[in-house]
């Protein structure tokens, strides 16, 4: 019974030594005491050094870009403006130059349009006060109708002339 009870006794040396290699009663090999190698062997080649020719476009290529940033023709993105003004932008404020471009030199296309606001103050309309609104009555309505048409119609002789005849000629149609 006390068999049962424990860690499991012989079954813990499951190990095979033959898997590795050796075989039982060879010596194993020694064990090397020394230290590793100062420069272990690269697994990629190092990159070439820079060449006269490669600086020399480095440097044209740094210049090209001063240049071009220099040039009146650059177009900077304005900065958005901060609710509080940062200790370092006090100070780092560059003063630059309004540029006025030539724009014979340049397509229309490029020329800014500046949106002027409608300076003319817009007609009000004559409000009569003793009227109000004459069309809530359908009298009112039929005579500025009447009036309208006498108006049109320079006299009233012509105007139930050209009445008629184009009422006559409607209900012809009909008969």
């Amino acid at each position: 019974m006390a068999g049962n009870k424990g860690r499991g006794g012989c079954a813990a040396y499951t190990f095979n030594i033959e898997a590795v290699g050796f075989s039982k009663g060879e010596k194993l090999p020694y064990v090397v005491l020394k230290p590793p190698p100062l420069f272990p062997d690269a697994d990629y080649k190092s990159v070439a050094l820079k060449t006269e020719d490669e600086e020399y476009i480095l440097a044209l290529k740094q210049e090209l870009r001063e240049t071009m940033k220099i040039m009146p023709y650059f177009i900077e993105t304005p900065e958005e403006g901060q609710d509080i003004e940062r200790y370092s932008k006090r100070y780092m404020k560059v003063y630059k130059e309004e540029w006025i471009p030539d724009w014979r030199r340049l397509p229309r296309e490029m020329m800014s349009r500046n949106k002027c606001k409608n300076t003319s103050p817009k007609p009000k309309k004559a409000k009569d006060a003793g009227k109000g609104t004459s069309l809530t009555n359908t009298s009112d309505v039929l005579k500025k109708i009447e009036d309208w048409k006498r108006k049109r119609f320079c006299d009233g002789e012509k105007y139930q002339t050209e009445h008629y005849k184009f009422h006559s000629s409607h209900l012809s149609q009909y008969k």
